[in-house]
């Protein structure tokens, strides 16, 4: 069974509509400027966005046709074998990122993911480099996460720009 990309945009907009509405539920500290609302609601926007692209590009794309359909293509094998490849890059990033730290074990994380999806290793990896250092910014240096540094502990200062 397969979704057409319109039934998944719809379903990601919902979902990002949902995110967005329980975000604004959450209370505004008095003297902070963003609160615990403030990351659901970045999320919520661009699930919203990406489900409002997903479905402009099918419409783009000549009209919507059957939502969903039936087909033999593919294998479950392959498919339960994709749900393990993510499992085990999101178990190996919870077991190592305080010993390693969250630079070196995110960027193995998202470097195996990618391989397996996408099979272009130059591009993959160095897009993997690039998104960790971009969910570092946003979370470290924006958010003010704590986020581990395991090796790279020594480098600390200097890693933080």
């Amino acid at each position: 069974m397969k979704l057409d990309d319109a039934a998944n945009g719809l379903i990601a907009v919902l979902l990002g509509a949902l995110m967005l509405f329980g975000a604004q539920a959450l209370p505004t500290p008095q003297f902070i400027a963003y609160g615990p609302g403030f990351f659901p609601s970045i999320v919520g926007g661009l699930l919203m966005a990406a489900g409002a692209t997903m479905i402009a590009r099918r419409l783009l794309a000549g009209g919507f046709g059957p939502l969903v359909r039936f087909t033999r293509e593919g294998s479950a094998a392959r498919a339960a074998l994709s749900f393990g490849v993510v499992a085990a890059a999101l178990f190996f990033y919870i077991a190592t990122s305080k010993w390693l730290g969250f630079l070196p074990a995110m960027v193995v994380s998202l470097s195996v993911m990618l391989l397996w999806f996408d099979r272009r290793p130059l591009l993959d990896i160095g897009l993997a480099v690039v998104g960790t250092l971009v969910l570092h910014t946003f979370f470290y240096q924006f958010m003010q996460v704590q986020l581990p540094w395991g090796l790279l502990s020594g480098y600390a200062g200097t890693l933080t720009w």
